[in-house]
């Protein structure tokens, strides 16, 4: 399998999100972008044409934060995924979503159980090889900033 990939955003879990926000705004100059629902309050932030994206849990750090890579072919990223076992299910038993903004992405654990996010800007190009992809405005209610939200910034 050959794919390529590029660093997306990074993911980390804080329990205080607005406490966060002050922090990367006014320490590093990060602005608010829009997000989508998850079910749990999530804010992104820019980082040039990176993100950083903070969840609120208690306590802060349940589980390992998440990197994501953009990659070309999410295809072959699931299928090597579903066939390896790496596939995670942790988000109520889904395992690839649809993003409100038209992006899709899947989640993985490597071998120490980190969690790495694989992203890509066009579901509509995967529907039909993973149907098993549902709508993340199917499981989470949207908000108005939703339709806005992109994993993927110009600079």
């Amino acid at each position: 399998m050959t794919v390529l990939a590029r660093l997306n955003h990074v993911g980390v879990r804080v329990d205080d999100l607005e406490a966060a926000i002050r922090f990367y705004a006014e320490g590093f100059g990060l602005e608010r972008i829009p997000a989508p629902s998850f079910g749990a309050p999530v804010v992104w932030l820019r980082a040039g044409s990176l993100q950083l994206h903070l969840t609120e849990t208690h306590p802060a750090q349940p589980s390992p934060g998440h990197f994501a890579l953009e990659v070309d072919d999410f295809g072959a990223v699931y299928r090597w995924a579903k066939s390896t076992g790496v596939l995670s299910r942790r988000a109520g038993g889904q395992a690839v979503f649809e993003l409100p903004g038209g992006e899709c992405q899947l989640y993985v654990h490597d071998p120490a159980r980190n969690v790495v996010e694989a992203c890509h800007p066009d579901a509509r190009r995967w529907r039909e090889e993973i149907p098993e992809m549902v709508r993340l405005a199917d499981l989470h209610r949207q908000n108005a900033d939703a339709d806005r939200a992109t994993l993927f910034l110009d600079c």
